[in-house]
């Protein structure tokens, strides 16, 4: 059952919830929202500015607020622009055989 805030923001949960305790699991996306929204260096972080950006991104994530879907998986964002780029690739090649073969 959703919280209270399901009645305020209709996208709450709406990837999933995530806790303090989630820092590890999502990692890599915090990461890259510090460096490329907060336009923050990694090295600025320490224990205590962490826990209360992270706060932050939890409430974005929660509230599915963030500004791009990559933060949400990234690793799955990455694969589904691999792939895109290998199937442009592959069309760009199929073409281009085509043209020769004519």
């Amino acid at each position: 059952m959703k919280s209270n805030n399901s009645k305020r923001n209709p996208n709450f949960g709406k990837y999933g919830l995530i806790h303090l305790s989630d820092l590890v699991i999502h990692k890599l996306e915090f990461n890259a929202w510090f460096i490329e929204v907060k336009k923050k260096n990694l090295v600025e972080l320490n224990r205590q500015n962490e826990k209360q950006y992270f706060e932050e991104f939890i409430t974005l994530y929660n509230n599915a607020n963030l500004p791009h879907k990559k933060y949400y998986d990234l690793v799955k964002y990455n694969k589904k622009q691999f792939d895109l780029s290998v199937k442009k690739n592959y069309s760009i090649k199929q073409k281009t055989k085509t043209k020769d073969n004519k």
